[in-house]
């Protein structure tokens, strides 16, 4: 059998936040659970040990219930290695004697199959594996203050984890170790093994990967977030098919919604646009909720809602009317705040999905679009916060923001400075609702408009 021992016990004293690095918010969900999630989903790992701190061990029961693999959550030790031993200690009763084990960092959220199945692989014949990646930038020795070397780059490699082990080995190098009475200064496991190991100490070295990074510094959660991204495209798995279930789309009936409904309606949706011609008011709490309820009672079930509604109005702020910021801030915030809560009680009843559109304008401001951006911020923000609520209700949330997409109010806004080239079609938009819909994922903003799997 082979295991994997979770380290996260860490203080994050380089995090400098009052958060745990593991706990930090990553895509919706803490660090550590992107870890978990990832090492559930790996069929050649039978069992998972989470050493934490006290401040997780009141999660045992809710870790272990959501990641089924878990065996147990325990109590970690003042060290990194202090870690890793209660961790093999703990394992010893169960592993059998051939049994491979994986010691990773819990704040390295993207470990994979294929990484795991290189390590597992190389224990076949050897002891201990360490996957590395290539040093990218020179490294210098100093001294003083002074550069004393600089070693030849094409030797140097970057370890990560996770860090594989035969399960006896690893555990009689650290049991040798721990009674040695030397001072233990190894900031891995590989490194105690290699001093400690009975027999062959080499550390054989597998390819590891760039994306595999660990959550040390503030800015490392700005690149995770970045990994998310781009990984959703290759990795969402179908919840199931689409055909005979019912999308109401709020906004659905120009711009954006009739190439979301055609494409809907091909694929065997049932589509039901609502907008102003129906008399819906996107800014009314009342009206939304009455709204939603009536359609609910006369289609029945809803297994989707989609929130098109917008108002884009250009200008600088200083120079823009009440009117139109108003009408900004009340439809592409308040209005998908009354929206949320008008359609929570509907999918909950289906374990459905809220999708809420953003803008590509949700990560920077942009001139003349101040007020439009910082909604849009606001929806991602806003879907990751209720992903995370409505999750034990079984209802997703997540958020889509395109790129810039040729729709009636974008040409609206137009000026002769603009430039088009990169505009994509709603067409093209509607293909990425279509893969969100049927997507597994919470509490994700995806971004662009076409996924490969879909062109």
């Amino acid at each position: 059998m082979n295991f994997a021992i979770l380290l996260a016990a860490g203080t994050g004293s380089r995090f400098g936040k009052a958060v745990l690095k593991q706990r930090a918010r990553l895509a919706g969900k803490a660090v550590y659970e992107h870890t978990l999630e990832r090492l559930q989903n790996i069929p050649s790992i039978a069992g998972i040990l989470v050493v934490t701190n006290e401040d997780m061990l009141g999660e045992r029961a809710a870790i272990k219930k959501k990641f089924p693999k878990v065996l147990d959550v325990i109590k970690g030790g003042g060290s990194r290695l202090e870690s890793s031993y209660a961790g093999l200690r703990y394992l010893a009763p169960i592993a059998e004697f051939n049994s491979k084990v994986i010691i990773h960092d819990a704040v390295r959220p993207f470990i994979d199959e294929a990484l795991v199945g290189r390590i597992l692989s190389a224990l076949e014949e050897h002891d201990a594996v360490d996957p590395v990646i290539d040093s990218t930038d020179t490294v210098i020795i100093a001294r003083d203050g002074y550069i004393d070397k600089i070693p030849d780059r094409r030797h140097l490699k970057r370890g990560q984890t996770p860090q594989g082990f035969n399960f006896k080995a690893i555990l009689e190098a650290f049991d040798r170790a721990m009674s040695s009475g030397k001072e233990l200064n190894f900031s891995d496991d590989c490194g105690l093994f290699l001093q400690f190991a009975d027999g062959d100490p080499r550390v054989r070295l597998v390819q590891g990967s760039e994306d595999n990074i660990k959550v040390t510094l503030p800015i490392d959660l700005t690149i995770a977030e970045a990994i998310v991204r781009k990984n959703q495209a290759a990795n969402f798995q179908r919840t199931g098919s689409l055909q005979g279930k019912t999308v109401v789309l709020i906004g659905g009936h120009g711009g954006l919604g009739v190439a979301i409904a055609t494409r809907l309606e091909e694929i065997g949706m049932r589509v039901v646009s609502l907008s102003r011609r129906d008399g819906l008011d996107v800014c009314s709490a009342r009206s939304l909720e009455s709204k939603l309820r009536k359609t609910r009672s006369e289609i029945g079930p809803i297994d989707a809602i989609v929130n098109l509604a917008a108002e884009l109005h250009t200008g600088d702020l200083v120079e823009q009317s009440e009117e139109n910021l108003e009408a900004m801030v009340t439809t592409n915030l308040l209005g998908a705040i009354w929206l949320a809560r008008a359609a929570f009680p509907i999918l909950a009843e289906t374990n459905g999905q809220l999708l809420l559109f953003s803008s590509s304008s949700y990560m920077v401001g942009r001139k003349s679009q101040a007020v439009y951006a910082a909604t849009k911020a606001a929806i991602s923000n806003l879907a990751q916060g209720l992903a995370q609520e409505w999750e034990a209700a079984g209802v997703r949330v997540n958020c889509m923001a395109p790129s810039r997409a040729a729709t009636p109010m974008r040409a609206a806004s137009f000026t002769s400075t603009d430039d088009l080239r990169d505009l994509v079609t709603p067409e093209q938009v509607a293909i990425k609702v279509e893969m969100i819909l049927s997507a597994n994922a919470s509490g994700t903003t995806f971004l662009g408009s076409c996924v490969p799997e879909l062109c």
